[in-house]
């Protein structure tokens, strides 16, 4: 069976939530510094925010790549629609590795008093 490996993130609970590292059946590890269908968009979402940011999400097609913005006035948000980096087709099962990251109360009442979803 060819098992696709979603690393848990390391770091701060909001800030880094759902940037999985991706190891392929074969061990290797996805290079996501090295996609090549980043979208245009990417260099306005670096002038209109402090950084831009991802996800990286499962869809019933495989695995998604989410570039986000992120900024401490407007937290961190999808932008435009992702798009497929690993097909389905290339692992038969996805499992999880290591802790999630779990946003804490007080983490949570911070966020929802600066309006940060």
């Amino acid at each position: 069976m060819r098992i696709l490996k979603l690393h848990h993130p390391t770091g701060h609970p909001y800030w880094n939530a759902e940037e999985f590292k991706i190891e392929m059946p074969d061990g290797s590890f996805f290079d996501l510094d090295k996609i090549e269908d980043v979208p245009e968009y990417a260099n306005y979402l670096l002038g209109r925010f402090s950084t831009a940011a991802h996800k990286i999400k499962i869809s019933q097609h495989g695995i998604c790549y989410q570039l986000c913005g992120a900024s401490s006035g407007t937290g961190k948000n999808d932008y435009k629609e992702p798009f497929l980096i690993i097909d389905n087709s290339q692992y038969d099962d996805i499992e999880f590795v290591g802790e999630p990251l779990v946003i804490s109360e007080n983490l949570m009442n911070d966020l929802s008093e600066n309006e940060i979803e």
